[in-house]
Protein backbone atom coordinates (compact mmCIF):
# COMPACT_ATOMS: atom_id res chain seq x y z
CA UNK A 1 0.00 0.00 0.00
CA UNK A 2 1.02 3.51 -0.64
CA UNK A 3 1.64 5.67 2.04
CA UNK A 4 2.54 9.90 2.03
CA UNK A 5 5.99 10.61 3.58
CA UNK A 6 4.44 12.07 6.82
CA UNK A 7 2.72 8.01 6.88
CA UNK A 8 5.55 6.32 6.18
CA UNK A 9 7.95 8.24 8.99
CA UNK A 10 5.52 7.92 11.18
CA UNK A 11 5.36 3.66 10.50
CA UNK A 12 9.50 4.04 10.27
CA UNK A 13 8.89 6.01 14.34
CA UNK A 14 6.80 3.06 15.39
CA UNK A 15 8.78 0.31 14.06
CA UNK A 16 11.66 1.99 15.50
CA UNK A 17 10.37 2.48 18.64
CA UNK A 18 9.32 -1.29 18.81
CA UNK A 19 12.50 -2.26 18.49
CA UNK A 20 14.01 -0.96 20.89
CA UNK A 21 10.93 -1.66 24.06
CA UNK A 22 12.12 -5.26 22.83
CA UNK A 23 15.14 -5.13 22.81
CA UNK A 24 15.28 -3.00 26.13
CA UNK A 25 13.94 -6.36 28.13
CA UNK A 26 17.00 -7.58 27.49
CA UNK A 27 18.45 -7.41 31.41
CA UNK A 28 22.24 -8.16 29.74
CA UNK A 29 21.59 -5.45 27.17
CA UNK A 30 25.52 -3.86 27.02
CA UNK A 31 25.58 -0.47 28.41
CA UNK A 32 26.62 1.10 24.79
CA UNK A 33 23.25 -0.18 23.68
CA UNK A 34 21.61 1.64 26.03
CA UNK A 35 23.05 4.82 25.84
CA UNK A 36 22.22 4.24 21.92
CA UNK A 37 18.78 4.08 22.95
CA UNK A 38 18.69 7.64 24.84
CA UNK A 39 20.04 9.21 21.89
CA UNK A 40 17.93 8.16 19.83
CA UNK A 41 15.22 9.06 22.37
CA UNK A 42 16.58 12.68 22.88
CA UNK A 43 17.34 13.28 19.12
CA UNK A 44 13.32 14.24 18.26
CA UNK A 45 10.53 14.43 20.46
CA UNK A 46 8.67 12.42 18.46
CA UNK A 47 10.70 9.82 19.22
CA UNK A 48 9.18 9.77 23.02
CA UNK A 49 6.06 10.18 21.67
CA UNK A 50 5.86 6.92 19.25
CA UNK A 51 7.82 5.02 22.37
CA UNK A 52 5.05 5.93 24.52
CA UNK A 53 2.54 4.90 21.88
CA UNK A 54 4.67 1.20 22.76
CA UNK A 55 4.87 1.41 26.25
CA UNK A 56 1.24 2.19 26.38
CA UNK A 57 0.65 -1.51 24.49
CA UNK A 58 2.54 -3.86 25.86
CA UNK A 59 1.15 -2.66 29.43
CA UNK A 60 -1.90 -3.19 27.92
CA UNK A 61 -0.86 -6.57 27.21
CA UNK A 62 0.58 -7.31 30.65
CA UNK A 63 -2.42 -8.35 32.26
CA UNK A 64 -3.93 -10.71 29.37
CA UNK A 65 -0.17 -12.40 29.74
CA UNK A 66 -0.56 -13.09 32.87
CA UNK A 67 -3.73 -14.99 32.97
CA UNK A 68 -2.10 -16.93 29.92
CA UNK A 69 1.31 -17.70 32.08
CA UNK A 70 -1.00 -18.76 34.89
CA UNK A 71 -2.09 -22.02 33.36
CA UNK A 72 1.73 -23.33 33.50
CA UNK A 73 2.02 -23.74 29.60
CA UNK A 74 5.30 -22.32 29.75
CA UNK A 75 6.69 -24.45 32.84
CA UNK A 76 9.06 -27.53 31.55
CA UNK A 77 8.86 -30.78 32.84
CA UNK A 78 11.30 -31.74 35.53
CA UNK A 79 12.35 -34.46 32.86
CA UNK A 80 13.59 -31.15 30.99
CA UNK A 81 16.93 -30.15 30.17
CA UNK A 82 18.22 -26.73 31.74
CA UNK A 83 17.32 -23.69 29.74
CA UNK A 84 19.47 -21.24 31.34
CA UNK A 85 21.40 -20.71 27.89
CA UNK A 86 17.66 -18.25 26.70
CA UNK A 87 19.52 -15.23 28.37
CA UNK A 88 22.15 -15.26 25.83
CA UNK A 89 21.89 -15.36 22.29
CA UNK A 90 18.27 -17.47 22.13
CA UNK A 91 16.56 -14.06 23.84
CA UNK A 92 18.38 -11.93 21.08
CA UNK A 93 16.69 -14.17 18.28
CA UNK A 94 13.31 -14.34 20.41
CA UNK A 95 13.23 -10.37 20.67
CA UNK A 96 14.36 -10.13 17.40
CA UNK A 97 11.66 -12.64 15.84
CA UNK A 98 8.96 -10.65 18.37
CA UNK A 99 10.12 -7.13 16.13
CA UNK A 100 9.51 -8.92 13.14
CA UNK A 101 6.39 -10.02 13.98
CA UNK A 102 4.69 -6.40 15.53
CA UNK A 103 6.25 -5.01 12.45
CA UNK A 104 4.41 -7.10 9.87
CA UNK A 105 1.21 -5.93 12.37
CA UNK A 106 1.92 -2.37 11.92
CA UNK A 107 2.18 -3.46 7.98
CA UNK A 108 -1.04 -4.03 8.35
CA UNK A 109 -2.94 -2.01 10.54
CA UNK A 110 -0.79 1.14 10.58
CA UNK A 111 -2.96 2.44 12.99
CA UNK A 112 -2.38 -0.22 15.42
CA UNK A 113 -0.26 2.00 17.91
CA UNK A 114 -2.34 5.14 17.83
CA UNK A 115 -5.60 3.26 18.30
CA UNK A 116 -4.37 1.61 21.30
CA UNK A 117 -2.87 4.45 23.24
CA UNK A 118 -5.73 6.97 22.51
CA UNK A 119 -8.55 7.59 24.41
CA UNK A 120 -11.15 7.27 21.86
CA UNK A 121 -10.81 4.77 18.98
CA UNK A 122 -12.62 3.03 16.24
CA UNK A 123 -11.04 -0.15 14.55
CA UNK A 124 -11.33 -0.80 10.95
CA UNK A 125 -14.59 -1.51 9.45
CA UNK A 126 -15.97 0.39 12.41
CA UNK A 127 -17.84 3.51 13.28
CA UNK A 128 -17.94 4.57 16.88
CA UNK A 129 -20.71 7.19 18.37
CA UNK A 130 -19.41 9.43 21.06
CA UNK A 131 -20.44 11.96 23.41
CA UNK A 132 -17.99 13.96 26.06
CA UNK A 133 -18.37 15.01 29.00
CA UNK A 134 -19.64 18.71 27.61
CA UNK A 135 -22.37 17.34 25.93
CA UNK A 136 -20.65 17.31 22.56
CA UNK A 137 -21.65 14.59 20.34
CA UNK A 138 -18.73 12.72 18.40
CA UNK A 139 -18.82 10.58 15.48
CA UNK A 140 -15.79 8.25 14.75
CA UNK A 141 -14.97 7.03 11.45
CA UNK A 142 -13.30 3.94 11.05
CA UNK A 143 -10.08 3.29 11.75
CA UNK A 144 -10.05 6.73 14.02
CA UNK A 145 -8.34 7.83 17.07
CA UNK A 146 -8.22 10.98 19.12
CA UNK A 147 -7.56 12.12 22.65
CA UNK A 148 -9.59 14.59 24.69
CA UNK A 149 -8.91 17.25 27.64
CA UNK A 150 -11.90 19.14 28.75
CA UNK A 151 -10.61 21.92 31.25
CA UNK A 152 -12.19 24.57 33.17
CA UNK A 153 -11.57 27.05 30.56
CA UNK A 154 -11.21 25.21 27.56
CA UNK A 155 -11.81 21.92 25.38
CA UNK A 156 -9.32 20.45 23.32
CA UNK A 157 -9.35 17.00 20.98
CA UNK A 158 -6.70 15.99 18.93
CA UNK A 159 -7.76 13.78 16.11
CA UNK A 160 -4.26 11.77 15.80
CA UNK A 161 -5.53 9.59 12.76
CA UNK A 162 -8.94 9.00 10.62
CA UNK A 163 -11.87 11.76 10.35
CA UNK A 164 -14.50 12.66 12.95
CA UNK A 165 -17.86 14.80 12.81
CA UNK A 166 -18.50 17.36 16.18
CA UNK A 167 -21.49 18.49 16.72
CA UNK A 168 -20.11 21.04 19.68
CA UNK A 169 -22.31 21.96 22.63
CA UNK A 170 -22.19 25.86 22.54
CA UNK A 171 -19.93 27.13 25.34
CA UNK A 172 -18.32 30.58 25.24
CA UNK A 173 -16.18 30.66 28.18
CA UNK A 174 -14.55 27.18 27.03
CA UNK A 175 -13.83 27.31 23.46
CA UNK A 176 -13.76 24.22 21.19
CA UNK A 177 -10.53 23.07 19.31
CA UNK A 178 -9.62 20.24 17.45
CA UNK A 179 -5.88 19.93 16.47
CA UNK A 180 -4.58 17.71 13.77
CA UNK A 181 -1.19 17.97 13.06
CA UNK A 182 -0.20 21.80 12.35
CA UNK A 183 -4.02 21.95 11.76
CA UNK A 184 -6.05 23.81 14.13
CA UNK A 185 -9.85 24.68 14.23
CA UNK A 186 -11.65 26.59 16.32
CA UNK A 187 -15.48 26.63 17.27
CA UNK A 188 -17.89 28.10 19.96
CA UNK A 189 -20.99 25.97 18.80
CA UNK A 190 -21.13 24.70 15.58
CA UNK A 191 -21.10 20.95 13.48
CA UNK A 192 -17.80 20.05 11.17
CA UNK A 193 -15.82 17.35 10.15
CA UNK A 194 -12.03 16.95 10.05
CA UNK A 195 -10.49 14.61 7.70
CA UNK A 196 -6.64 13.44 8.44
CA UNK A 197 -7.49 10.03 6.45
CA UNK A 198 -4.79 11.16 3.69
CA UNK A 199 -1.59 13.56 3.27
CA UNK A 200 -3.70 16.50 3.63
CA UNK A 201 -6.18 17.65 6.29
CA UNK A 202 -9.79 18.54 5.04
CA UNK A 203 -12.17 20.91 7.33
CA UNK A 204 -15.90 20.45 6.00
CA UNK A 205 -18.57 22.96 8.10
CA UNK A 206 -22.29 21.91 8.22
CA UNK A 207 -23.62 24.55 10.29
CA UNK A 208 -22.48 27.35 12.16
CA UNK A 209 -18.82 29.08 11.66
CA UNK A 210 -15.03 28.01 12.51
CA UNK A 211 -11.88 29.29 11.91
CA UNK A 212 -9.29 27.29 11.03
CA UNK A 213 -5.31 27.86 11.02
CA UNK A 214 -1.47 26.45 10.79
CA UNK A 215 0.35 26.42 14.37
CA UNK A 216 3.88 26.82 12.15
CA UNK A 217 2.96 29.50 9.48
CA UNK A 218 -0.28 31.09 11.05
CA UNK A 219 -1.91 31.18 8.16
CA UNK A 220 -6.10 30.92 8.82
CA UNK A 221 -8.74 30.53 6.91
CA UNK A 222 -12.83 30.89 8.22
CA UNK A 223 -15.18 28.80 6.85
CA UNK A 224 -19.27 29.34 6.32
CA UNK A 225 -21.73 26.70 6.07
CA UNK A 226 -21.49 24.17 3.51
CA UNK A 227 -17.82 25.09 2.93
CA UNK A 228 -14.74 23.90 2.92
CA UNK A 229 -11.26 23.95 3.03
CA UNK A 230 -8.10 22.35 2.31
CA UNK A 231 -4.86 22.36 4.27
CA UNK A 232 -1.55 20.92 2.57
CA UNK A 233 2.28 21.60 3.51
CA UNK A 234 0.98 24.61 6.52
CA UNK A 235 -1.06 26.44 3.54
CA UNK A 236 -4.56 26.46 2.69
CA UNK A 237 -6.85 26.22 -0.37
CA UNK A 238 -9.83 28.92 -0.72
CA UNK A 239 -12.91 27.81 0.48
CA UNK A 240 -15.12 26.05 -1.88
CA UNK A 241 -18.79 25.40 -1.34
CA UNK A 242 -19.86 21.77 -1.11
CA UNK A 243 -23.01 19.75 -0.33
CA UNK A 244 -21.99 18.72 2.89
CA UNK A 245 -24.36 15.67 2.75
CA UNK A 246 -22.02 13.99 -0.04
CA UNK A 247 -19.19 15.07 1.40
CA UNK A 248 -19.65 13.53 4.57
CA UNK A 249 -21.47 10.69 2.92
CA UNK A 250 -18.76 8.26 5.36
CA UNK A 251 -21.41 9.03 7.82
CA UNK A 252 -24.26 7.30 7.04
CA UNK A 253 -21.90 4.59 5.78
CA UNK A 254 -20.84 5.38 2.04
CA UNK A 255 -17.72 5.84 0.11
CA UNK A 256 -18.54 8.58 -2.51
CA UNK A 257 -15.63 8.86 -5.05
CA UNK A 258 -15.48 11.59 -7.45
CA UNK A 259 -12.74 10.31 -9.93
CA UNK A 260 -10.66 9.22 -7.04
CA UNK A 261 -7.41 7.44 -8.42
CA UNK A 262 -7.62 3.48 -7.48
CA UNK A 263 -5.01 4.05 -5.05
CA UNK A 264 -6.98 6.18 -2.81
CA UNK A 265 -10.07 3.92 -3.49
CA UNK A 266 -8.33 0.60 -2.33
CA UNK A 267 -6.54 2.97 0.70
CA UNK A 268 -10.43 3.69 1.79
CA UNK A 269 -11.41 0.12 1.57
CA UNK A 270 -8.43 -0.94 3.69
CA UNK A 271 -9.66 1.55 6.15
CA UNK A 272 -13.14 -0.35 6.34
CA UNK A 273 -11.27 -3.08 7.20
CA UNK A 274 -10.09 -4.80 3.73
CA UNK A 275 -7.08 -6.91 4.05
CA UNK A 276 -3.60 -5.38 2.47
CA UNK A 277 -3.91 -4.65 -1.47
CA UNK A 278 -0.64 -4.22 -3.46
CA UNK A 279 -0.98 -2.74 -6.82
CA UNK A 280 1.97 -3.44 -8.56
CA UNK A 281 1.73 -1.21 -11.98
CA UNK A 282 1.63 2.35 -10.74
CA UNK A 283 -0.23 3.59 -13.83
CA UNK A 284 -2.47 1.12 -12.41
CA UNK A 285 -2.59 2.99 -8.94
CA UNK A 286 -3.44 6.32 -10.65
CA UNK A 287 -6.39 5.50 -12.94
CA UNK A 288 -9.52 7.11 -11.78
CA UNK A 289 -12.98 6.44 -11.25
CA UNK A 290 -16.27 7.75 -9.69
CA UNK A 291 -18.78 6.05 -8.24
CA UNK A 292 -20.74 5.44 -4.52
CA UNK A 293 -20.35 2.46 -2.66
CA UNK A 294 -21.38 0.72 0.91
CA UNK A 295 -18.69 0.52 3.82
CA UNK A 296 -19.76 -2.46 5.60
CA UNK A 297 -18.66 -4.42 2.61
CA UNK A 298 -15.22 -3.73 1.09
CA UNK A 299 -14.05 -7.22 -0.18
CA UNK A 300 -17.48 -7.03 -2.32
CA UNK A 301 -16.52 -3.33 -3.47
CA UNK A 302 -13.04 -4.31 -4.01
CA UNK A 303 -14.92 -7.56 -6.12
CA UNK A 304 -17.15 -5.52 -8.13
CA UNK A 305 -13.88 -2.84 -9.10
CA UNK A 306 -11.73 -5.35 -10.10
CA UNK A 307 -14.21 -6.83 -12.73
CA UNK A 308 -15.51 -3.14 -14.10
CA UNK A 309 -11.82 -2.50 -14.70
CA UNK A 310 -10.63 -5.95 -15.79
CA UNK A 311 -8.53 -6.68 -13.59
CA UNK A 312 -7.29 -9.93 -11.91
CA UNK A 313 -6.46 -10.65 -8.37
CA UNK A 314 -4.10 -12.96 -6.96
CA UNK A 315 -3.90 -14.05 -3.46
CA UNK A 316 -1.11 -14.62 -1.12
CA UNK A 317 -1.12 -15.31 2.72
CA UNK A 318 -2.35 -12.20 4.14
CA UNK A 319 -2.25 -10.07 0.57
CA UNK A 320 -3.67 -9.68 -2.55
CA UNK A 321 -2.67 -8.31 -5.72
CA UNK A 322 -3.72 -6.78 -8.39
CA UNK A 323 -2.77 -6.52 -11.56
CA UNK A 324 -4.23 -6.21 -15.15
CA UNK A 325 -5.42 -9.29 -17.11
Amino acid sequence: MKTSPEQQARLDRQETATTWYVRLQNPDLPASERIAFRRWLDSDPLHTEAFHEVEVVWQKLREPAKRLAGNGWYRPSRHALNLRWIRGPALAMACSVLAVAVAIGLWRDPGMLQRASADYASAPGEQRQLTLDDGSSVLLDSDSALDVDLSADQRTVRLLRGRAWFDVSHDPLRPFSVHSGQLVTLVLGTAFAVDATGADRLVTLTRGRVEVRDESSGEQATLAPNQQVRHHDRHFSDPITVDSTRALAWRRGLLVFDRATLGEVVDSLQRQGLPPVLLLDDSLRQQRLSGTFRTNDPQATLNALTASLQLRTTRVPGLALLIHR
